[in-house]
């Protein structure tokens, strides 16, 4: 039997990770994979379809290597879109300037640093991942920097049209399980990738990331 230990839906790493000094972000998600681990889990399942901040649109722009107009969805009003290019492109800089540390990159947003820490732990210990949302995705990013052969152990869920999830998928060399052509809330996303997993004989359990 295969266990799959499932984190999704809404979760406090950004909280958890407020009051954490530069360098030390990684360390919730990292204890919250070794705890599953621990408890028996042979597969993790991250799935988070939180919208990113500005700031972790900038770090996938800098991480990704493109624009910050690139970074960002279509939007219906084009002065919103304007604006919100503006705020991630103001962010940018600053990344950029830590761009060499990986670990201080991803601390710029707290749900990236805890997936980060989650995936290098999940490869340090062999034990593969599957991921669904654009914040595992620049999780993705950071942590291969540290584990390089991340992508053995990693696998994509879905399809993400978020042009930073596409992007970051062409950078890892990635194809998803699934491309659906819908729009799906986590706990669909998450109930589909566990009934797969399920049809090779897997039990599971849900949790909620914590300090």
């Amino acid at each position: 039997m295969i266990t799959v230990q499932a984190w999704w839906g809404q979760t406090p790493a950004a909280g958890a990770l407020a009051d954490i000094p530069d360098g030390d972000g990684w360390e919730p998600g990292r204890r919250a994979a070794d705890a599953a681990i621990d408890a028996g889990a042979a597969v993790l399942l991250i799935v988070d379809g939180t919208a990113p901040t500005a700031e972790a649109r900038a770090l996938g722009a800098v991480l990704c290597g493109v624009d910050a107009s690139r970074a960002l969805p279509t939007a219906d009003d084009p002065l919103a879109w304007m604006r919100a290019c503006g705020s991630v492109r103001d962010h940018m800089p600053a990344i950029r300037a830590i761009a060499h540390d990986p670990e201080l990159v991803a601390a710029r947003d707290g749900r990236v640093a805890w997936w980060a820490g989650v995936l290098t732990t999940a490869v340090a210990r062999r034990t593969p991942v599957t991921i669904a949302g654009v914040a595992p995705h620049l999780a993705a990013l950071c942590a291969r920097a540290i584990a390089p052969d991340l992508t053995d152990w990693l696998q994509v869920g879905f399809d993400d049209d978020d042009p930073l999830a596409q992007t970051a998928r062409t950078r890892l060399d990635l194809r998803p399980w699934f491309s659906t052509g819908l729009s799906l809330d986590d706990g669909l996303r998450r109930r589909l990738l566990q009934d797969t997993i399920h049809g090779l004989g897997a039990t599971d359990g849900d949790a909620e990331p914590s300090d």
